[in-house]
């Protein structure tokens, strides 16, 4: 009804808020597009840790074909616009403090994979 640019503003104040909000731990899982947003990422990586699980394209079509929440997938080519979006996003997507490679596994493994690059970059600010 508003379109993406009103959803990225909202999206962009909820982020806000939830990061100037207590506790001052908490874990904030943000869609695809949010930290493409330049004052989101700069927010983020302000003010936060962030972590990127990162994907490749067999394994985002596989996890999206099951799906219809993603209007910009719906009726078309989803493997080719995938494409798109990595070529243009994972360079952006990067920048994150912490990388995560995901495949095709458990949601348990996934996050032991998260828990372990969040301690080994605790300790790796540590020593500097």
């Amino acid at each position: 009804m508003y379109g993406e640019e009103e959803f990225r503003r909202v999206e962009q104040r909820v982020i806000e808020r939830l990061l100037d909000t207590p506790p001052a731990l908490k874990v904030i899982s943000t869609g695809e597009g949010a930290f493409i947003t330049p004052a989101v990422r700069e927010m983020v990586l302000d003010r936060a840790l962030s972590v990127w699980l990162r994907a490749d394209l067999d394994l985002l079509v596989k996890r999206t074909g099951a799906r219809d929440t993603r209007p910009q997938l719906l009726n078309t080519d989803s493997r080719k616009i995938l494409g798109q979006l990595i070529d243009e996003r994972y360079k952006i997507y990067a920048l994150a403090d912490i990388t995560v490679e995901t495949h095709d596994e458990s949601l348990r493994k996934t996050l032991g994979k998260v828990l372990r690059a969040i301690d080994d970059y605790s300790n790796r600010q540590e020593k500097e």
